[in-house]
Order: C-alpha cells, then structure tokens, then sequence
C-alpha cells in the first residue's frame, strides 16, 4: 500500500514596504497542489504585533506564524527584504526549512553609501509618512514596461499606503543594520532558487547569479519583462520557475 504523501508546504514572505497581498497571484496559482501560506510580517498588513528592529526579530515573527499554523518544515521564499527574513530564518531554524526560494534580494549588507539612504529615507519618512514611499517607490520597483501599466501602479502604491509608519521605520533600521550572510550560501544543504527580474536595478541580474553560484545545486531563473516586483509584474513566468522547482521537490518526496 502506498503511503500518503502530504502537500508540500510553501510559505512566502514579502517585502518591504508591503505586505502578504503582494503574493495574491501566486497563491491563487499553487493553491490547489501545495499548501501556500502567506504571512504578514510583525507590524505590517493586518498584524497586530510591533515590528522590530532586527531581520533576526523579523525572523522570530517567522518562526512563531509556523508554530500557530502548525508548520513543523516548508519550503520558505522571500521577496527583497523578506529575502533578508529568509536567511536569517534558515540560519536560525535550518530544521524548519525544506528549501529556499529567494526572490530578488541579495545576501550582503548595505554598503557606507546604502546606510546613508537608509537614514534619508527614515528623515524622508518622518517629515512625509508613507506617502512618501508610495509616491516614489512602485515606479522604481517596476520595469520600463511595468511602469506603463497603470492599474499595477496603483495597486503598489495602494499596498505601500496601509502600512504604518513605525512599522517602515523599524524595517529601514532593520534593513540598515543587517549583516552579510554571504557565508551562509555555500552552507545551504536544502534545494535552493534564486529569481530575479531581468530589469532589477535594486538587485541586479548579475549579482544574483553571483549568490546562486555559491549555493550547490542552486537553480537559477531569469523573469522577462520584470523589474524588481517579479512576482507581480510578470506572474505568468514567475508561477512557471517556482512551480517546476516545487514540482521537484513533489518527486522527491515520492520517490
């Protein structure tokens, strides 16, 4: 008799400043073959709870969504900064993760010129609130062609627009003060992808394929027609390279 075999659990963190409707497509894709979780980070969405100040505090938030919703092991994806949450995850709580998907992000820490941007942005933040973010950011995390397409536009911006303000200033500090996890890539002992828009100028192309070199075994997949909100601007492509690496590991487990 054929044992059962369990739906691969699939959690997906978002980035900053947004929240878990960012991943709406993809949950509505993978629904029915996988058990998707979409979390709300510590402070932002509909979470009640304060955001810390760390990617380790942010990490911990993680930790305590897969014991309220009885996660003992999931394949763990983060978009940016959720790619940040990510590692910090895995490098806390390798047991609870059964691979990595790490989405338009990087592992190093902000350099001397990112800090101080880092510390604009707060400034900027303080005198303008969120509206600041939300006038100024989707059009630099879409591409060329994304940006002409207003609708998308508007929905980031409406996402960036329920986020509380402490809750972007705790994650800029967060952002500002996290360490270089570089030396975890070569580490990873779980199935890993890296993704990336393919006009991502927040973290491009060629640095990502620098992360994926490090990590063994590492797949690789480049998003047409996306800047940095991959996920969003071009789901069609993005829902293909995840699901063939879920695919994967659903053969793995019957195998």
């Amino acid at each position: 008799m054929r044992r059962k075999v369990e739906k691969t659990r699939l959690v997906l963190v978002h980035g900053f400043p947004l929240d878990s409707s960012m991943w709406a497509a993809q949950k509505k894709h993978f629904g029915k073959k996988f058990k998707v979780f979409c979390p709300d980070l510590p402070g932002f969405g509909r979470s009640e709870k304060r955001a810390p100040k760390t990617m380790e505090g942010f990490a911990r938030g993680v930790k305590a969504y897969f014991a309220e919703e009885k996660i003992d092991r999931a394949i763990i994806a983060g978009f940016s900064m959720g790619g940040y949450v990510v590692q910090a995850f895995y490098e806390m709580f390798p047991k609870n993760v059964e691979g990595l998907i790490l989405v338009d992000t990087r592992t190093a820490a902000d350099s001397a010129e990112g800090k101080a941007g880092r510390d604009k942005a707060i400034r900027s933040l303080d005198e303008e609130g969120v509206a600041f973010f939300a006038d100024t950011m989707p059009r630099r995390l879409l591409s060329e062609t994304g940006n002409r397409e207003d609708k998308l536009v508007k929905e980031v911006r409406k996402i960036i627009m329920k986020q509380k303000s402490e809750s972007v200033k705790n994650a800029l500090i967060a952002m500002r003060d996290r360490k270089d996890r570089s030396a975890l890539l070569p580490r990873v002992d779980v199935p890993t992808l890296l993704v990336c828009g393919e006009e991502d100028s927040f973290t491009p192309s060629e640095e990502m394929i620098e992360m994926a070199n490090l990590v063994k075994g590492c797949s690789f997949s480049m998003i047409k027609r996306a800047g940095h909100l991959s996920n969003m601007e071009n789901p069609a492509d993005f829902n293909l390279a995840l699901e063939d690496f879920l695919n994967g590991s659903e053969r793995r487990k019957n195998e």
